[in-house]
């Protein structure tokens, strides 16, 4: 049972590999905006101001859920009391989760709230960890390196949901009215006490922008980089090419 576990294993990391030498068709131009542009590759019908079409994206969200899924069903179907090398890097993990991150920051409602914490844990670090691997979803369908993580729609949407649950397990703790009086000391003068309400409010708000940029600006480094690399040298430019690269670099 436990070669075949890791014979699956094995496999499927060999079937992703391989997409890395799938060919791409014809050479082009390569064109820096191309590898973050997110071009539909299955088009869909679009409902109002939402676009239904499958890209680059939604394929790695995708590629992201079946490995977690698949790791769970193996890890809970191949369970021992004394664990081998999978089992114990997935329990090294799930520890992490739920002492390191989970367990040093609630000081209550862990048991209530590492899941859906242990679940962001796991998606954010497979996706990160994909965006390792070249598969054929580049311009011009190319091998290129891509993370969903890179997408501030991903990473909005996974701060949304925290900004939510957190107010919503302060509000059901403590009531509404008291919940939002606490965002002011009760000590303070009426008028500094207003003052520092409507501090914290907006500190509320651009946290919930701090946690989308933050993920988004670290995953897009990486490409970043490696477009900064691909430009050549100024000494082997024409005069003309130094001008554009110049207001390339200004344009970004």
């Amino acid at each position: 049972m436990k070669r075949k576990i890791w014979l699956w294993f094995f496999l499927g990391i060999v079937a992703v590999g391989l997409l890395a030498f799938i060919p791409g068709g014809m050479k082009e131009d390569f064109a820096v905006a191309g590898e973050f542009n997110l071009e539909p590759i299955i088009t869909l019908p679009t409902i109002g101001p939402f676009d239904l079409s499958i890209n680059k994206a939604v394929i790695y969200l995708w590629l992201a859920t079946i490995i977690i899924v698949i790791v769970a069903i193996v890890v809970s179907r191949s369970l021992k009391v004394t664990p081998g090398r999978f089992q114990y890097a997935v329990e090294a993990l799930y520890e992490l989760a739920r002492d390191g991150i989970v367990g040093s920051v609630m000081k209550s409602g862990k048991a209530a709230w590492f899941p859906y914490v242990g679940a962001v844990f796991f998606f954010v670090l497979i996706n990160n960890l994909l965006g390792l691997l070249p598969l054929p979803f580049g311009e011009h369908h190319q091998p290129s390196f891509y993370a969903a993580t890179a997408n501030l729609f991903v990473t909005a949407t996974l701060a949304l949901f925290t900004f939510v649950f957190t107010h919503y397990a302060g509000i059901r703790k403590n009531g509404a009215v008291r919940y939002f009086r606490n965002w002011a000391p009760p000590s303070a003068p009426p008028v500094l006490k207003q003052v520092i309400f409507v501090i914290h409010a907006v500190s509320e708000v651009f946290r919930l922008i701090s946690l989308s940029v933050r993920l988004f600006a670290n995953m897009l480094a990486g490409p970043l980089r490696r477009v900064h690399r691909r430009r050549p040298r100024p000494g082997s430019l024409t005069v003309a090419q130094r001008r554009s690269t110049h207001f390339q670099e200004v344009i970004v």
